[in-house]
């Protein structure tokens, strides 16, 4: 009641207040932008915001979206594209609910306040030291974070598409194409024999693919052979993230390492984190180390 008479009344508070809010919330729900000249872009990156797990980005969305009307559609859509990196970044660097409320909350007072937060140095900018630790967790994204890794590779997907897919992210899983574990005898063991640089591409973003429930069940701990015929004769649609490894021949740490530095590519286009760069001198590091450690036992 304190708060209705405030604002002039029930019906003002209704009219002014809780129906704006409420459509606002259905349309970043809904992804629906369209009064926006940008509004496929801006629809684009609201659907990629609700695939994260909970709804804590909404509330300085909502206070942007109902307190920026008069914005150009640009400004809007860097908005957005700044939420949606954020957003991201702050779950790549394993933030706790509170903390990542806390930081919410001061973007919503910046945006009450009328402050620029989309300059440098503002509340949607991320240290130096949480980027270097962004792309720490990156390197190893399924051991890590694992349900981010499936969203990582379902939006890397929508990009080498080049467009956005309709899917029910049930009904796909992430596979390890190198396997997790395997035989002592397995080839796996031949073409990954150095402990190291077997670990690396195991939990490598190059070495994970999505495919059906069924398909990976099925994958298990095979042979690399006995996966692709897995992947694309059992009849179920190739994704084009995965439809690259159907004319591999085999599966070396180079081809895992090259399929890594790719998708980074990906990646630092949309969001700008440096994992190309930041990763190379690691991969050629194990890979020296490995071939020195051949060397050595011949």
């Amino acid at each position: 009641r304190s708060l209705s008479n405030s604002v002039g009344g029930a019906e003002r508070f209704v009219l002014d207040i809780l129906k704006p809010s409420a459509e606002s919330f259905d349309d970043l729900r809904r992804a629906r932008a369209e009064r926006w000249p940008q509004g496929g872009e801006i629809s684009r990156l609201l659907t990629y915001l609700n695939w994260l797990p909970g709804s804590d980005w909404l509330p300085p969305a909502m206070l942007y979206w109902q307190v920026n009307t008069a914005s150009s559609s640009d400004r809007m859509l860097s908005f957005f594209k700044a939420l949606d990196r954020y957003s991201y970044g702050l779950r790549f660097l394993r933030l706790g609910a509170s903390k990542r409320v806390a930081r919410y909350g001061a973007l919503c007072a910046a945006i009450r306040k009328g402050e620029d937060v989309l300059g440098p140095g503002g509340p949607m900018s991320l240290s130096g030291a949480e980027e270097r630790n962004i792309r720490y967790n990156m390197h190893e994204i399924y051991d890590r974070i694992p349900v981010l890794s499936k969203l990582i590779l379902l939006r890397l997907n929508d990009r080498i598409a080049g467009r956005q897919h309709s899917l029910d992210h049930g009904d796909w899983t992430v596979e390890h194409v190198l396997p997790r574990k395997f035989a002592a005898q397995s080839q796996w063991r031949t073409w990954f024999e150095h402990p190291a640089l077997r670990a690396a591409c195991t939990e490598s973003l190059g070495n994970l693919v999505i495919v059906s429930k069924a398909q990976n069940d099925r994958a298990a701990n095979h042979d690399f052979a006995r996966k692709q015929a897995i992947y694309f004769d059992g009849g179920a649609s190739v994704l084009p993230i995965t439809e690259p490894l159907r004319t591999a021949k085999e599966w070396l740490p180079e081809a895992v390492f090259a399929r890594e530095a790719a998708l980074y590519e990906h990646l630092d286009a949309i969001w700008g984190f440096g994992l190309a760069a930041s990763r190379a001198p690691q991969v050629q590091e194990l890979l020296a180390e490995a071939r020195n450690s051949r060397q050595a036992r011949r």
